[in-house]
């Protein structure tokens, strides 16, 4: 298949910027081997998990207000969604295995 070179530096950055699990030439030769409309679908799946910046409209529950866990952490949450509602970056809030975890041989199947 005949690929320009713009599409080529394409599929290498999208290759090069999905985590892979293991991270390692097989891993690395399979997202090689993709058809390109296959790459963007895993990048866009794995992009996805990033929670976009914006500002958003927080409501509480009044029950939530007297859970137990609210009022012994009432102040870590207070900041929390303080930083949600005016749109930050809650990047460093989301697990670290969305850094590692973007494409998988685990997940591709064997059978036909």
């Amino acid at each position: 298949m005949f690929e320009t070179k713009r599409i080529k530096k394409l599929r290498e950055s999208i290759i090069k910027e999905i985590p892979k699990s293991p991270n390692n030439k097989e891993t690395l030769q399979c997202l090689q081997s993709k058809h390109l409309t296959d790459l963007l679908i895993i990048y866009a799946n794995w992009k996805v998990r990033y929670v976009t910046p914006r500002p958003r409209e927080i409501i509480i529950e009044p029950a939530a207000l007297n859970n137990s866990i609210w009022i012994t952490f009432a102040d870590a949450i207070s900041s929390f969604l303080k930083k949600v509602k005016i749109g930050e970056d809650l990047t460093p809030y989301l697990s670290l295995l969305i850094h590692k975890k973007g494409f998988s041989l685990a997940t591709i199947s064997t059978g036909g």
